[in-house]
C-alpha cells in the first residue's frame, strides 16, 4: 500500500494557485505568512496528498481544521486526515519519552551529546506534534560509540544499521528510530572540523537561550549545512525545513552575533545561499510572488518530498553527473553499474569501513548490493524507471536553479 501511494503522489500536477495555497496553509498554524486572505479555491484533496508526501500531516490537518474560508475540506477527507494526524501525534509522544530517557542515560554515563534538527526545533512550534519527524538525531564524539551501543541495547533498542555514512541507527518498537551521528555532516570535512572543534573547545558552554553546547551562530550554521546536504545529495527539501529555518530566525535572529555569523557564512561559502533563503521566506510572509526566482524556488519546494525528489536525486547523483551521455541504452546500463559500484571515494563516504584495508572495500560492495536488493528494491525499481524519463530541460532547469539560489560547489 505504501509503495502504491508513493506512485500516485510522486508526479502530481500542481498549478500556481495550489502551489501558493499549500505554502500559505502550512504557515497558518504557525502565525506566519499573509493569512487566509491570500488563500483561494483550495483543492483540499491535493493539499492532503502534498501534506502526506512532505511529512507534514499534523501541521496540514491543523491548517485545514482551523481554516475559516468558504471552501472547506469534506468531512470524509477530514476524518481520514485526522486519523493520520493522530498517528503522527502518538509517534511524537513516543519520541519525546525516548528523548528524555536517552538524555538522562547519556548524562548519567557522562557522555556528551547534542540533539539535532527536529528533536530541538519542534519546541519552536506552537505544539511539538506539529513538527513531525521520522527519527531522533543525536551528535556524539566517535570515541563514545561503543559505550552508546551498550546503553541502547540496555534500553531495548535494536541495531538497524551500524557504521554507514558515519552514523549508527537504532530502532525500538513501536515507532522510535534513533540516528547517532559521529560527525555533524556527511561529506563536508572542513565544516565537520569547524563544528567539532567548536564543541570540543567549549564542552561546558551552553547557549544562553537554548540548552545546547553550541552557540546560536554555530547551530544556525549547522542547520544551513544540513539544508545544503539535502539539496546537493537528495535533490529535494520540502517545506518543513524552510519552516524550521523561519521559526529559528523568528525566535533567535536578533539574538545572534551577526558579525560572527557573517564570518562563518563567508568562510563556508554560504553567504549567498543564506541571503536568498531569507529573501524567499520574506516573500512567503509578505505574499510577494513577483520575483521569478521566488516562483521557481517555491515550485521546487512544493514538488519535493520531505527530503528527496527522485528526478533531482538522479540528476545530482555521481553516477549521472559523471557520465558523458544521458541518453540511450548504453548510458542506462552505465548508470546502473555506477549506482551498484560507486567510485572508491564515494564508497568511503557511504561506508567509512571501505578505506580501512584491502579486503574491506569489496566487502562493502557486497554489503551494499545485498542491502539494496533486500531493503530498497521498490525504491531502486522506481529510480531506474525514472532515469529513462529524464530530459535535458529538467537537467538544465535544476542546474540553473541551484546556481541562482547560491548553492556552493562541492
Amino acid at each position: 500500500m505504501k509503495s502504491a501511494e508513493k506512485k500516485t503522489t510522486d508526479k502530481m500536477q500542481i498549478n500556481e494557485t495550489q502551489m501558493w495555497n499549500f505554502i500559505y496553509l502550512m504557515q497558518l498554524p504557525l502565525g506566519m505568512g499573509p493569512g487566509e486572505a491570500k488563500i483561494n479555491d483550495v483543492d483540499w484533496e491535493l493539499m492532503y496528498r502534498l501534506a502526506r508526501k512532505q511529512n507534514v500531516v499534523a501541521l496540514g490537518y491543523e491548517a485545514a481544521r482551523s481554516y475559516t474560508g468558504t471552501s472547506k475540506p469534506s468531512q470524509e477527507l477530514m476524518k481520514k486526515w485526522k486519523a493520520l494526524s493522530d498517528q503522527s501525534t502518538m509517534q511524537c509522544l513516543y519520541q519525546q519519552a525516548a528523548q528524555e530517557e536517552l538524555a538522562e542515560a547519556f548524562d548519567r554515563a557522562k557522555i556528551p551529546f547534542i540533539f539535532l534538527k527536529g528533536a530541538l526545533l519542534r519546541d519552536l512550534y506552537p505544539r511539538p506534534d506539529l513538527r513531525s519527524m521520522a527519527d531522533i538525531d543525536m551528535l556524539i564524539h566517535e570515541e563514545y560509540a561503543q559505550r552508546i551501543a551498550h546503553i541502547m541495547k540496555k534500553h531495548g533498542y535494536m541495531e538497524k544499521e551500524i557504521g554507514s555514512r558515519n552514523e549508527d541507527i537504532y530502532y525500538k518498537d513501536p515507532c522510535v528510530t534513533i540516528e547517532i551521528h559521529r560527525q555533524p555532516f556527511w561529506k563536508e570535512k572542513d565544516w565537520n572540523q569547524y563544528l567539532e572543534k567548536s564543541w570540543l573547545n567549549s564542552p561546558e558552554k551552553k547557549s544562553d537561550i537554548w540548552d545546547i553546547a553550541l552557540s546560536l551562530e554555530d547551530y544556525y550554521f549547522y542547520l544551513l549545512g544540513h539544508f545544503i546536504h539535502h539539496l546537493r545529495e537528495n535533490g529535494g527539501a520540502g517545506i518543513k525545513i524552510y519552516l524550521d529555518m523561519e521559526l529559528f530566525l523568528h525566535n533567535f535572529g536578533d539574538k545572534m552575533d551577526r558579525q560572527k555569523l557573517n564570518e562563518i557564512l563567508k568562510w563556508s561559502g554560504l553567504t549567498e545561499f543564506e541571503n536568498n533563503l531569507n529573501d524567499l521566506v520574506n516573500a512567503w510572509n509578505c505574499g510577494n510572488l513577483q520575483e521569478k526566482l521566488t516562483k521557481n524556488w517555491t515550485k521546487y519546494v512544493v514538488e519535493s518530498g520531505a527530503y528527496k525528489n527522485m528526478d533531482n536525486f538522479i540528476i545530482l547523483n555521481p553516477a549521472f553527473k559523471n557520465n558523458s551521455s544521458h541518453t540511450g541504452k548504453r548510458y542506462k546500463l552505465s548508470y546502473v553499474w555506477r549506482r551498484l559500484f560507486p567510485a572508491y571515494q564515494e564508497m568511503c563516504h557511504i561506508y567509512p569501513l571501505a578505506e580501512k584495508g584491502i579486503y574491506t572495500y569489496p566487502y562493502c560492495w557486497v554489503r551494499r548490493i545485498i542491502k539494496n536488493a533486500i531493503m530498497r528494491y521498490p525504491e531502486i525499481k522506481h529510480e531506474l524507471r525514472e532515469v529513462r524519463k529524464l530530459n535535458q530541460n529538467q537537467i538544465s532547469d535544476l542546474n540553473k536553479l541551484y546556481q541562482d539560489i547560491g548553492i556552493p560547489q562541492k
